[in-house]
């Protein structure tokens, strides 16, 4: 009975080993203005964006042509998500249409003050362009799990 014990310990588990690990993450706050998030997390290594429309509602976006051209003294880092929009019926079926739109993010700031500036260029299908500019955004490096 002993040894069937030991046996029996010996087996594979049924659960995989989670596959979660630390990386590093550009976490955006105190971004004050018109349509301001509440926070954006700007994966490194990963193409993702995750945007906090309040504390606890997220969107999470990928992150497209990132460029991360900071050096040990600032940071300078560039990269653009695909969003959507609601607008009033385009197409003349009686509803409400869905448009996608390209949203430009420039993140500048001195690493030592953890401060900077966050530009947002939104780029529209009918041509238009609005860029808004966040300054006094506060800019922490963190690690976060996968």
């Amino acid at each position: 009975m002993l040894a069937l014990f030991v046996l029996a310990c010996e087996e594979e588990s049924n659960f995989k080993e989670p596959d979660i690990s630390l990386v590093p993450v550009y976490s955006i706050t105190n971004i004050v203005g018109q349509n301001a998030p509440y926070k954006l997390n700007v994966y490194q290594e990963t193409p993702l964006t995750i945007e906090y429309i309040t504390e606890v509602n997220a969107k999470n976006y990928e992150s497209m042509n990132y460029t991360d051209n900071s050096s040990a003294a600032s940071i300078d880092v560039m990269w653009s998500v695909e969003k959507e929009r609601t607008m009033p019926d385009l197409d003349g079926d009686g509803e409400d249409d869905i448009e996608t739109y390209q949203v430009d993010y420039n993140l500048t700031g001195d690493r030592d003050f953890g401060e900077g500036t966050l530009m947002a260029i939104s780029n529209y299908q009918d041509g238009n362009v609005v860029t808004i500019e966040y300054t006094g955004v506060k800019i922490d490096e963190i690690e976060v799990y996968n």
